[in-house]
């Protein structure tokens, strides 16, 4: 009788302690990839975007792609691949111990490029008219100048010389690199 009680005992001590240890703290996200006509699509890069950050993977023979082990949160999945109209879904929710299974369907189109371009203004100082050029060795080595340093002065912008004319000083035009 003691033994049968001590055996029950454990045993529902030991379900209480593998219950404890089986909680789950992450949840996930699968699911398959299909074309207009209901075929899988191997080969799709399948990027998902969450709180600690995004994930990829590839899509098997079968079209089905897997995320395990993500934090619980909300999601936004992207489905991309050449040849095809690109797939997305926003604000997927994933919680505790839960696996989504999200069925995606790819639309044949043709492939858009977008391009950012982005750029500082250039600074000008209108408080002055003062104007300079750094010169570097290579510069030099590369373009045919005269053999005095005052030849190299005429290859920063807006530098001219002043030709002497009978009726006065008359400016040329400038020399530039």
């Amino acid at each position: 009788m003691r033994v049968r009680t001590m055996a029950a005992l454990f045993a529902i001590l030991f379900a209480a302690v593998s219950a404890a240890f089986a909680q789950e703290t992450t949840g996930a996200v699968r699911g398959r990839i299909q074309d207009p006509q209901g075929l899988p699509i191997p080969g799709v890069t399948v990027t998902i975007t969450g709180p600690q950050g995004s994930q990829t993977a590839v899509t098997d023979s079968d079209g089905r792609f897997n995320f395990p082990f993500l934090t619980p949160g909300t999601y936004a999945v992207r489905a991309e691949l050449q040849g095809f109209k690109a797939a997305s879904k926003p604000n997927v929710t994933v919680s505790l111990g839960q696996t989504v299974d999200m069925p995606l369907k790819m639309e044949i189109g043709g492939v858009t490029e977008t391009v950012n371009v982005t750029g500082a203004p250039t600074v000008i100082d209108t408080t002055s008219t003062t104007t300079g050029a750094n010169i570097d060795a290579e510069t030099l080595t590369r373009v045919p100048i005269g053999r005095r340093v005052s030849d190299t002065l005429y290859m920063a912008p807006g530098v001219s010389t002043l030709i002497r004319t009978p009726s006065g000083p008359t400016s040329a035009a400038s020399v530039r690199a």
